[in-house]
């Protein structure tokens, strides 16, 4: 037991430190692509463009500021997600003596993290899946992701869940007359944030266990 929380240990202080690094990425590019707008925009002030100057100059800010940013803050929630994922499930897998695994499991990540949690532990979870530790923007985060990675980032009128994460996440909304999602600035810094809180509470509920079984089998 002792060997599975410090491993634990280890897949949750990982975590943070790619959580640091992808937040840091983010703001890079972010800042990045806002400095060459401003740059777009002080060329198209010169009174002295011509009209294809000018029309380039209205295509690159298009660009960067459409086209560009939105596929970049796709790229990125994919990134996250899949981050996420890879943790989550060591995490789980390392804090338990289970002969089977979550990966063993099918479904969408969430699903298994529950079924695989409660038929585990049972009661000993249940905090894990309430707002506390984040649990329904986790769920609304994961059909983000599905949206993205499997329709491109247009919703699916026939998935209400989809639609829903939508409309109960900050950062994101349909494009006007569409539905397709636009992910606006702050939208990939919140989900960095919100998988966090679930990593940190999860470790800290699994080693509550882990310690609580040491401490009943020590007497």
């Amino acid at each position: 037991m002792k060997y599975e929380l410090f491993q634990a240990g280890l897949r949750a202080d990982s975590f943070k430190i790619r959580y640091d690094y992808y937040l840091r990425l983010v703001n890079e590019m972010e800042d990045h692509l806002s400095g060459k707008l401003e740059a777009f925009f002080e060329e198209l002030k010169k009174e002295e463009l011509t009209d294809w100057q000018e029309e380039i100059l209205i295509d690159e800010v298009h660009f960067y500021g459409v086209t560009s940013i939105n596929s970049l803050r796709k790229s990125f929630v994919l990134g996250i997600f899949s981050l996420f994922e890879s943790h989550v499930t060591d995490l789980i897998d390392s804090a338990s003596s289970n002969v089977f695994s979550i990966k063993d499991l099918k479904g969408s990540l969430t699903d298994r993290i529950k079924i695989y949690l409660k038929k585990t532990y049972g009661e000993e979870v249940s905090d894990l899946f309430t707002a506390k530790y984040n649990w329904g923007k986790v769920d609304n985060y994961s059909q983000i992701r599905n949206c993205i990675a499997h329709q491109d980032g247009v919703i699916n009128s026939l998935n209400g869940k989809q639609k829903s994460a939508v409309d109960n996440l900050t950062g994101i909304k349909l494009k006007e007359n569409t539905s397709e999602i636009e992910i606006e600035k702050e939208f990939c810094q919140l989900m960095l944030y919100d998988l966090r809180v679930f990593i940190e509470g999860l470790f800290d509920v699994l080693k509550g266990i882990v310690l609580e079984k040491n401490k009943v089998k020590n007497g």
